[in-house]
């Protein structure tokens, strides 16, 4: 077969000319037999679901026969969608630290992979401590600073990578929320996102954070949506991006039942 025979000499390709470094990569992430998805506080404010609800509905899909190992994605936890990154704690607002404590009980009665929603590049204007880090923010060559700019949607400013006090304290902010709330996973958003900023290696230097934060994290895995040749170390990645999330598909942003292929034997 014609395709068969495309994708496994890329694959040769991809694998001898951009080793990737290892990732923690247990048994049970060869086996997911599926993902469910629950959004809890909206970025326009509303709270769709709580933490408590989650729970309940681990429940249900134990009683419903959703098997064991499916990973249960989980977005706007610790504030409305897309905001106060990186303030990764449990919102009282949607069950706070209790909620969260529950969720973790379910999840492990029923067997089911716990995935909350981070951003890899992201540091809201908005939260403790942004104007420490201005000279950290990415941006193009003529200087303008870059972040995700989508109308009727929350403003995300995006950070290098290649800054040392940006990665130590992000990562600080999920380890204290992992050891206090050992989940299973975090979707790491935008990770596999390389921005045009010609002050930043971000091939080098995301291999670099991913590292960091699995020496942080060594039991926890590290997921992403942005499949690249360049950055495709991680052992599980989510069709979260365009047309999955509700984004209109764009030019820029292609999508194909092919894009996995060429890396399903290396995730």
């Amino acid at each position: 077969d014609t395709r068969d025979a495309a994708i496994a000499a890329y694959r040769q390709w991809m694998t001898e000319a951009l080793p990737q470094p290892k990732r923690y990569r247990p048994s049970w992430t060869e086996q997911i037999p599926g993902c469910v998805l629950l959004q809890l506080w909206a970025g326009s404010g509303e709270i769709d679901h709580t933490l408590p609800e989650l729970a309940d509905m681990m429940t249900a899909m134990h009683a419903a026969g959703v098997p064991r190992d499916t990973l249960v994605y989980f977005w706007g936890w610790f504030a409305p969608f897309d905001t106060k990154y990186p303030e990764y704690w449990p919102a009282p607002e949607v069950g706070g630290e209790a909620g969260f404590t529950k969720v973790i009980e379910v999840a492990r009665k029923y067997g089911y992979r716990l995935s909350p929603h981070v951003n890899h590049h992201g540091f809201n204007e908005d939260a403790p401590g942004f104007a420490g880090f201005a000279a950290d923010q990415a941006t193009d060559s003529q200087g303008n600073k870059l972040g995700w700019r989508e109308k009727g949607e929350p403003a995300i400013e995006y950070m290098r990578p290649s800054s040392a006090r940006w990665r130590a304290y992000h990562i600080a902010k999920l380890k204290k929320f992992v050891d206090a709330f050992p989940v299973d996973a975090i979707f790491w958003d935008q990770y596999g996102s390389l921005l045009d900023d010609p002050q930043c290696d971000y091939t080098h230097f995301a291999h670099v954070f991913s590292g960091e934060l699995q020496t942080a994290l060594p039991e926890v895995v590290i997921t992403s949506e942005i499949l690249s040749e360049q950055i495709c170390d991680l052992p599980v990645w989510q069709r979260w991006g365009t047309p999955w999330c509700g984004l209109p598909v764009r030019e820029e942003m292609p999508h194909t039942d092919l894009i996995g292929e060429p890396f399903r034997p290396l995730l």
